[in-house]
């Protein structure tokens, strides 16, 4: 098929012919890390009929996925190249469902990754039990980071809280670019300002502030990458984490690119 062409409808029913069917997709499944079974082992194996098994072994040899040699059933050539593509597409579907949570709340394109890098990935959700589930995993990883960069639009006391004592009393690095709908808090809140004032007197503290939207909370805590999400009522929705280098790679580069577009926060207003 050329680049912009329609499949062929016959190529489309093949396709459905095997999505459509868990027993089919299993089998393939099965022959590709045994190499070759008979009747009766498919049928031990995945827990299914005579009639099921005979059915769709049948089909899948007709359609020339399939070899039976001597009761044995192997993949053919094409079978083997379909199914690895199968199992590849399926891998996807699995990454992307289980990202869905946070892909909800992105803005399109702002995660300019293959999402395939992050089928490793940790997703941590607000749950009715424990709302608050994505912003205590993110305090606990600024518990333990040595050098830490966020790009954050807004701010969490108790999370302020442990970003001083890191810096402060125990020497870590922070390096923060904040919205600038923050500004105004960490200059006239004591819960934030004292910790601020703290932090900056340090050589250990560098903040920047953005005048722009914050889409999302992206933070990278020694060789680990967070990524997290609000709903539309300022809830967090979902925290992703990962050690990937690729995601990595992008992640020090989105962050550099909002701050190389900040401004160094002060204390004071700037008239």
């Amino acid at each position: 098929m050329s680049d912009g062409a329609e499949p062929e409808e016959a190529t489309i029913d093949e396709i459905a012919f095997l999505s459509r069917s868990r027993t089919r997709v299993r089998i393939l499944d099965l022959l590709r890390g045994t190499g070759r079974l008979d009747e009766r082992e498919l049928r031990t194996r995945l827990d299914a009929s005579r009639t099921t098994i005979g059915r769709n072994v049948a089909a899948l040899c007709e359609r020339g996925f399939l070899a039976n040699g001597e009761g044995e059933y192997t993949l053919t050539r094409a079978g083997e190249t379909i199914a690895a593509d199968l199992f590849d597409l399926v891998g996807t579907v699995e990454v992307t469902r289980r990202l869905e949570p946070l892909l909800r709340w992105l803005p399109d394109g702002a995660l300019d990754v293959d999402l395939r890098q992050l089928a490793d990935a940790k997703v941590i959700l607000a749950e009715e039990a424990n709302p608050y589930a994505p912003v205590n995993r993110h305090v606990e990883a600024l518990k333990r980071a040595e050098d830490v960069r966020l790009f954050v639009g807004v701010a969490g006391q108790h999370a302020w809280e442990i970003a001083k004592r890191r810096v402060v009393e125990e020497n870590a690095t922070h390096e923060y670019v904040v919205g600038s709908g923050v500004v105004e808090t960490l200059r006239s809140d004591p819960n934030y300002a004292t910790p601020c004032e703290a932090m900056l007197e340090t050589d250990r503290f560098d903040l920047s502030v953005y005048d722009g939207e914050v889409p999302y909370y992206l933070g990278l805590l020694d060789d680990t990458v967070q990524i997290g999400v609000e709903d539309d009522e300022g809830m967090p929705r979902a925290l992703l984490e990962t050690d990937v280098e690729g995601i990595g790679n992008w992640a020090t580069e989105t962050y550099a690119g909002y701050r190389e577009r900040s401004t160094p926060f002060s204390m004071e207003a700037v008239p």
